[in-house]
């Protein structure tokens, strides 16, 4: 849905768009804006190889845990009294920021994200959708706000060589070798984007027709019915 180039206010809007139409692509949008902000910080800032950091943020730990543990290796130095990734929305958003986000906050928008992403939720509530895409959204405000005190663009083009570090070529190793013998989970994910792209195809539809979800799944329901065509809304 984004492109590299695509700046904070543009994602925002489409962000904000999709999430008043339906709050389960709202939040895997806001998620997906968030991790890859997070992630590409660190990659703009950081002193090691920007595809050794990629594959280290890929490691398999907790989303916070990496992030943390990615700052202090590549980007504390620079960070200007910023020791853990998490106090940015914190301790530095509390002193030049208008609002700030508790991390915990944070975890519970990442924890809805996984829910529906792993498919242990099916749907999500208007309120908890726009709790988790107003604190995703007001923490990747914060991030760039910061990003943007240090004179840092995320947006325009972040690449570094080196070699890759231990860590990396372990993750890469792993990540190879499950991508080689779990191709049914490959399928699966795809199936899950292919699914997320359907949401977004009834938004369309609907905003042409001028249908609420409901009177849209009617009209669906009787096409099945007469002509034995099940459309996926």
């Amino acid at each position: 849905m984004f492109r590299v180039h695509d700046g904070r206010k543009k994602r925002k809007l489409m962000v904000t768009k999709y999430a008043a139409k339906d709050p389960y692509v709202g939040v895997l949008l806001a998620a997906a804006d968030f991790e890859w902000t997070c992630r590409r910080a660190i990659q703009a800032m950081g002193k090691g190889s920007t595809k050794g950091i990629r594959y280290e943020l890929f490691d398999q730990q907790a989303f916070g845990v990496k992030l943390n543990k990615g700052w202090e290796k590549q980007v504390k130095q620079k960070s200007k009294g910023i020791a853990k990734f998490e106090d940015i929305f914190s301790v530095w958003a509390k002193k030049n920021c208008l609002a700030y986000v508790i991390w915990a906050d944070v975890e519970y928008a990442m924890m809805w994200r996984n829910k529906l992403i792993h498919g242990i939720e099916s749907d999500i509530g208007d309120s908890d959708g726009r709790k988790c895409v107003n604190i995703l959204e007001c923490a990747c405000d914060i991030l760039v706000q910061y990003l943007t005190h240090l004179k840092v663009d995320i947006y325009a083009y972040v690449g570094r060589g080196g070699n890759l570090s231990s860590l990396a070529k372990k993750v890469k190793k792993e990540r190879d070798e499950w991508e080689i013998s779990n191709m049914g989970a490959r399928r699966t994910a795809k199936d899950e984007r292919e699914i997320s792209g359907v949401r977004m195809l009834r938004i369309s539809i609907q905003s042409e027709l001028g249908m609420s979800a409901k009177k849209l799944e009617l009209v669906a329901n009787q096409i099945s019915r007469k002509f034995g065509i099940h459309l996926l809304v």
